[in-house]
């Protein structure tokens, strides 16, 4: 077990102490109880500085907020709309579509496992990011912000970290449908933003710089187990340099080479200490009619012309991808018509504007988001009932 897991798993048994003991001041919003909740713990932290923002610069989020509407509404669609469309893969490969899961111990291409670290310091930027465009555009709107927090998403135990604001619902329910729908997209978007900044921040400043002050050794990666080719040869983390021969630098390059492999193909891997291995490729366990060498944690490996400063830019670099990718993925589950999402609210105040009926409403509301959850689940486990039926 790596030591960022072993830190995530006290960090949440501290969580259970600390809530169990504020219980008192707790509420819970009860999904899937006792297996899926979210717990809140109400402050007042950060309302001044929300109001001040919202009051100071009223035009300009007033503005933002109209903006988000349009791109909320259009990232709605995309995100639903790749969900649907990856049944046909799902269908023709049994292709397993990757939802990945937000905690230390997760692997991203090209950087490895992250650390605890790093997530921590991730899930606090999001939210913070997330809930702050939230009450400054609500606070713009002079809508009420009642309270601030933060709360945990729950899988039987507190998970997943994040903070909210809490407007004045009796307040919001009686703006206008364009304001609601502002201060609902505003969090997602702002993820959105966010996003493009790190991947601006990677694409020309960071990558430029790991460029000038280091040169590429090749990819690190590790065995699943002794089940698959991989696991017969490694023992811990590898660096390979070269794949049938072909120079590797990175992890792109490394998928590409292997990328069109079938099973019983040999694969010849250059290692960095001038060793190779000849592995020969299994049926992967996702598509049998694919090769399989049984490797992760893909972690692309330099040398760097000064240590400090490589420790420094390899550590903000890591940071940066996981803040881009979480905010992206952060973005794209809040816009989704799922009950609780910021997607389902506007969905919801889009239905109550369409059908005069209250009653009409809410069934259209509760309709679309069941339909997107089947697709969602659907997704994760149609793979698994296909390979049993066939």
């Amino acid at each position: 077990m790596s030591l960022s897991i072993i830190f995530f798993i006290v960090f949440v048994f501290i969580l259970v102490v600390f809530l169990y003991i504020k219980r008192a001041n707790l509420s819970i919003q009860k999904i899937l109880f006792p297996f899926f909740y979210v717990i809140l713990y109400r402050t007042k932290t950060g309302l001044a500085l929300i109001e001040k923002w919202g009051s100071k610069y009223r035009e300009f989020f007033r503005f933002l907020g109209l903006v988000c509407i349009g791109i909320g509404f259009f990232y709605m669609f995309i995100a639903v709309y790749n969900i649907g469309a990856s049944y046909y893969l799902l269908i023709k490969y049994l292709f397993k579509p990757v939802f990945p899961i937000l905690v230390p111990g997760m692997s991203i291409p090209g950087e490895g496992v992250v650390s605890f670290s790093t997530w921590i310091i991730a899930i606090f930027v999001i939210a913070t990011v997330h809930e702050f465009a939230h009450g400054v555009v609500a606070a713009a709107n002079k809508v009420k912000v009642k309270n601030t927090g933060f709360g945990f998403l729950s899988v039987i135990v507190p998970l997943f970290p994040a903070f909210f604001v809490e407007p004045d619902e009796k307040n919001l329910r009686k703006q206008s449908d364009v304001v609601q729908y502002s201060i609902f997209a505003a969090g997602p978007v702002a993820n959105l933003l966010v996003y493009l900044l790190f991947i601006f921040l990677i694409s020309f400043a960071l990558t430029p710089l790991t460029e000038k002050y280091s040169e590429p050794l090749g990819v690190s990666m590790e065995a699943i187990n002794q089940d698959y080719p991989a696991g017969k040869f490694f023992d811990g983390r590898v660096t390979v340099t070269k794949v049938n021969g072909a120079a590797v630098n990175d992890s792109e390059q490394f998928a590409d080479s292997v990328k069109g492999i079938v099973p019983g193909q040999n694969i010849v891997l250059g290692i960095l200490n001038g060793s190779t291995y000849k592995l020969v490729a299994a049926k992967d366990p996702d598509n049998p009619e694919k090769g399989y060498l049984g490797v992760f944690g893909f972690k692309n490996e330099v040398n760097w012309h000064n240590k400090m400063l490589g420790g420094f830019l390899s550590w903000l670099i890591s940071l940066s991808r996981m803040l881009a990718l979480l905010n992206l993925i952060v973005a794209l589950v809040n816009l989704m018509p799922i009950f609780i999402t910021d997607g389902a609210r506007m969905i919801e105040v889009a239905a109550s504007k369409m059908f005069k009926n209250k009653m009409t409403a809410k069934k259209v509301w509760f309709i679309v988001n069941i339909l997107v959850v089947v697709l969602v689940v659907g997704s994760i486990f149609l793979p698994y009932l296909l390979k049993w039926l066939i």
